[in-house]
């Protein structure tokens, strides 16, 4: 940027009197100014993807015109091809939007001066690259698909989305029930996970509806709770594809043109809605989602009630946006970009009780905290300076409250805006921290997973660890571990925001370094490697490093970078025994107790479909099986290694004929035993599906002992004691042959006699595998029903009973010349 010309600078040499000088110093500033508004809109051309390659900065695509960084520190941050501009809903300023000086400026946290000479750098690289390369990021964008709601598959049954609404979301039925059948929700149909294979939920679909009664776009409201997979939301949000993004859902009551009120997400403009009907019902309002912070579909929308209006603005804006910096800064664009307040009122509202209006709902607390913009920004700027505490959740001051609260449940975790916690931190930059907190919380981490470790030398404790597998929760195996090492009791694990979204706060002297850390889902980054072998992270390294590195002179790979996230169990919190009740995981079915026929057919059911997908068949019809597993059982011990099982049950596999692997059942048992003896078999068959001890044919003692523990969690998950039900020798042989008795964790721990961590962990993924494919499918003995999800022709009854019965034989008979 150039801030003078020459002929300026003789003439503040020259003119040295102190009025000259003054007159001089007006014209630089001026021409200064006239010369950066110039350039910044012909730099405003230079697109933001160009600087993104140039300073290695990963992302992917977002949908057709959009794309979203991929990087850590980059979450929520989304740019717009088309308009070459960006949007980060989750930066340490709240939600900004701008062009690529203001992405410099926001991105590493520069000040104006600085950002504008980064950008001007940029400029002059960008000017020198071949006209073909700029081609590429200058191509036009293509055309935008209308949005065609017939393509969206819904569902004719509402169960899942009531369930969803009411049970998890904390809304009335007698809400539910006329959005339902009025269609302005809609429940979708199952669909496949591209990465798991496994089916989810039907999702909840909010359509978009538009000034002349057509469906532009729609929200989709995922229903499956799972936080590894969906990070700190918990269920899967998006928007529906090529949906018109002036819009969003919406309410209308009486015309709907006096009062525009808008909020981030469809779930909290119907909270909203539920708690104020009352009110609602005698105005004419709007209520309307910005799925996200969207200035475009608030301009839309009062630009359509304007014109309703006879060109007159509606009557009042409210932004009721979340409770924390993103939902204030929003209030703060609205407050400072545009002049609405001297022809229409605009205020701000905000719950008073959580961060928003569905937090507030499931608190069973009613009321409206209303004030001014000016005072958002006061509050905003006095949180701003607060942001690095662990949470940016803004307590309510309780000041300018509308209603009454209708039950008394205070929030634990509130971070005081006059708190002096900020003033105490070190003068470490922002990386220096960074690092100091990683490696402080790996320290943690890897003390838990030693605990762990510690524990194989004690056959009591890994019965307490296998015990803790068995819960079903759903983390990765070695968070299971990391998560039980730091707190073996822990029942009922979720992240800060999760327990929120339950209407359940984190204690506030809990949440402040007292979290059970755990790691985040992979991402890739790129790094460079120094002569001296330092890994050095791309958008860390030097410029001088980096051109090194493109020009070959350093080399460069791509790892794998896990982030820290701390989760909670529930006695951090504030949850009650109705909480409690609530939240457990439900057991698929608890065999302790439950003996019904139906639930057992269930249990059973959904047992023999997990041995299939694992390509194994079960053999329970055939007269000849109790011979055989007789015979079996005294004449191959290393095959059948389950005490009271031996004689139940049985499972052959044959590794280089994988099709002929078989699990064969006595026919004359119990339904209960025979859900108990194929439960036994299938944690068996996970862990050999799973091991990766590449030497287990060579030690089948080992293998075996695993497999029993693999078992161990599986019956447990059923609500059984696997030491009462099968107990083998401390030397490894079936019971009835001479020998101590022991348990099957005994015979594990005298089997393998060196460091057994390994096997352990095998056991822990095989283990939860197997609970989470049951956990998916049964709760307390009632099939998950999904909605149908094809229109396959389905077999007769006597066909599909004749097929199985053929199978079974040839099975059998594999078995028998074997």
């Amino acid at each position: 940027m150039i801030l003078m010309k020459s002929n300026v600078l003789l003439e503040v040499y020259v003119h040295y009197q102190s009025h000259k000088i003054k007159l001089v110093t007006w014209r630089v500033v001026q021409e200064w100014r006239l010369t950066m508004a110039i350039n910044r809109e012909a730099m405003k051309a230079i697109p933001i993807k160009a600087y993104l390659d140039h300073k290695a900065i990963g992302y992917e695509p977002h949908g057709r015109n959009t794309i979203h960084l991929t990087e850590k520190n980059g979450h929520g941050l989304v740019v717009n091809l088309e308009k070459n501009t960006f949007q980060w809903y989750s930066s340490p300023a709240g939600d900004v939007y701008g062009d690529l000086g203001d992405f410099i400026e926001n991105w590493f946290e520069m000040d104006k001066k600085s950002a504008w000479k980064e950008w001007a750098a940029f400029s002059r690289a960008y000017g020198s690259m071949d006209e073909s390369t700029k081609a590429d990021y200058t191509a036009p964008v293509s055309k935008k698909e209308d949005f065609d709601f017939g393509r969206w598959r819904t569902a004719k049954t509402t169960t899942n989305t009531e369930d969803y609404l009411i049970n998890v979301r904390g809304f009335h039925p007698k809400f539910v029930e006329p959005l339902l059948k009025s269609g302005v929700i809609k429940q979708g149909t199952p669909r496949k996970d591209k990465e798991t294979g496994e089916w989810m939920k039907p999702a909840i679909l909010f359509p978009w509806i538009n000034e002349d009664s057509k469906v532009v776009g729609l929200d989709v409201q995922g229903t499956d709770v799972d936080f590894e997979k969906f990070g700190k939301r918990g269920t899967e949000k998006r928007i529906g594809y090529s949906s018109d993004t002036n819009y969003g859902f919406n309410l209308k009551f009486g015309n709907g043109t006096d009062n525009l009120i808008v909020f981030e997400a469809p779930i909290d403009a119907l909270s909203y809605t539920q708690q104020n009907l009352g009110t609602l019902r005698h105005e004419n309002t709007t209520v309307l989602s910005l799925s996200g912070l969207n200035t475009n579909k608030v301009l839309n929308q009062l630009n359509i009630m304007t014109q309703a209006r006879n060109n007159s603005l509606p009557e009042k804006l409210i932004i009721a946006t979340d409770n924390d910096l993103a939902g204030m800064n929003f209030a703060n664009e609205i407050y400072t970009g545009y002049s609405w307040h001297e022809h229409m009122e605009v205020v701000r509202q905000i719950p008073v009780e959580g961060k928003d209006w569905n937090d507030q709902l499931k608190a069973g607390v009613k009321g409206i905290e209303q004030f001014s913009l000016e005072e958002n920004k006061k509050r905003y700027d006095t949180l701003y300076k607060l942001r690095d505490l662990d949470s940016s959740f803004i307590p309510s001051r309780g000041d300018n409250v509308v209603g009454a609260r209708a039950k008394q449940k205070p929030l634990k975790d509130v971070n005081s805006v006059g708190s002096s916690s900020a003033t105490n931190k070190t003068t470490t930059n922002k990386e220096d921290r960074a690092l100091e907190n990683r490696t402080r919380n790996v320290a943690i981490i890897s003390n838990a997973m030693k605990n762990v470790q510690a524990s194989q030398k004690d056959s009591a404790k890994v019965r307490e660890l296998l015990d803790f597998v068995a819960q079903g929760q759903k983390f990765s195996p070695s968070n299971s571990w990391a998560i039980y090492g730091q707190r073996p009791n822990a029942t009922i694990v979720m992240g800060y925001e999760q327990f929120q979204n339950e209407g359940i706060q984190v204690l506030h002297e809990q949440a402040k370094g007292k979290g059970i850390k755990t790691f985040g889902a992979p991402k890739n980054i790129k790094t460079i490697v120094t002569p001296d072998g330092e890994i050095v992270r791309w958008n860390q390294a030097t410029e001088q490093q980096r051109k090194d590195a493109n020009a070959g002179i350093l080399n460069t790979k791509e790892s794998k970078f896990y982030p820290i996230q701390n989760v909670f169990d529930i006695s951090q919190t504030n949850a009650t025994t109705e909480d409690l009740k609530r939240l457990l995981p439900q057991r698929p079915i608890d065999l302790h107790i439950d003996n019904s026929p139906q639930h057992l057919a269930n249990a059973y059911g959904v047992l023999k479909q997990y041995v299939e997908k694992q390509g194994y068949r079960v053999v329970d019809n055939d007269a000849q099986a109790n011979t055989f597993l007789d015979n079996n059982a005294s004449h191959s011990p290393n095959e059948v290694y389950g005490g009271a099982f031996s004689h139940k049950g049985a499972i052959y596999t044959d590794s280089k004929h994988p099709e002929n692997n078989t699990i064969i059942l006595r026919p004359d048992m119990s339904n209960l035993d025979k859900v108990q003896t194929l439960a036994y078999e299938v944690g068996k068959v996970s862990l050999y599906q799973n091991s990766n001890d590449a030497a287990v044919d060579k030690d089948s003692h080992l293998r075996e002992a695993k497999a029993n523990l693999t078992s161990y969690v599986v019956l447990k998950n059923l609500g059984l004691d696997p030491e009462e039900l099968s107990q083998v020798n401390s030397n490894g042989s079936a019971e009835g042959q001479e020998g101590k008795k022991g348990s099957l964790t005994d015979a594990f721990m005298n089997l393998a006699d060196s460091d057994k961590s390994a096997e352990l962990m095998e056991v822990t993924h095989a283990g939860s595998e197997v609970t989470r494919f049951l956990s998916d499918r049964l709760a307390n003995g009632e099939v998950i029903h999904y909605e149908a999800l094809s229109s396959k022709t389905v077999k007769s009854n006597n066909a599909t009973k004749l097929q199985e019965q053929v199978i079974q034989d040839q099975s059998q008979e594999a078995v028998r010349t074997r």
